[in-house]
């Protein structure tokens, strides 16, 4: 951390006097020196300085648009219903989809034919065909192509 920025910290702790004594001073030295603290501080102070503190009795006035255009900028960001409810559902019809294409029978197969029973055996198994494992798994997924 430069100098200037711990000055610049403490700077912003004077605005809430949260300063100790031995920093006021050593604060004061430096502002006394240093034109861009200074400027810095009088910014701070008209920025930061101008809101008012918690705790007390000071009523704040803001613009009359201030809380419709808050209202207006949260709506802006918040996704619609329709919106919500239409990506939903492309996800689904597309996820129904890749189920249907992956279950779909190919050539002269029915749908009956594709998923033997679980003891059942097969008169041409296809190659690669092993009894356990994982091909034996994708196998039976997709209907021993």
């Amino acid at each position: 951390m430069t100098d200037h920025e711990r000055f610049r910290e403490l700077l912003a702790l004077r605005l809430y006097d949260e300063l100790e004594e031995v920093e006021q001073h050593e604060l004061a030295s430096h502002l006394e020196s240093c034109a861009s603290c200074q400027r810095f501080g009088e910014e701070l102070a008209t920025g930061l300085g101008a809101v008012p503190r918690g705790g007390g009795d000071a009523d704040v006035v803001l613009p009359d648009s201030w809380d419709r255009d808050l209202r207006d900028a949260i709506r802006a960001t918040r996704p619609s219903a329709l919106r919500t409810l239409t990506v939903f559902a492309a996800g689904l019809a597309a996820g129904l989809l890749v189920m249907a294409l992956l279950r779909a029978p190919s050539g002269a197969e029915t749908s009956n034919d594709r998923v033997p029973g679980a003891f059942a055996a097969r008169e041409n198994p296809p190659a690669h065909t092993t009894s356990s494992g994982q091909r034996s798994t994708v196998n039976w997924i997709l209907g021993g192509r």
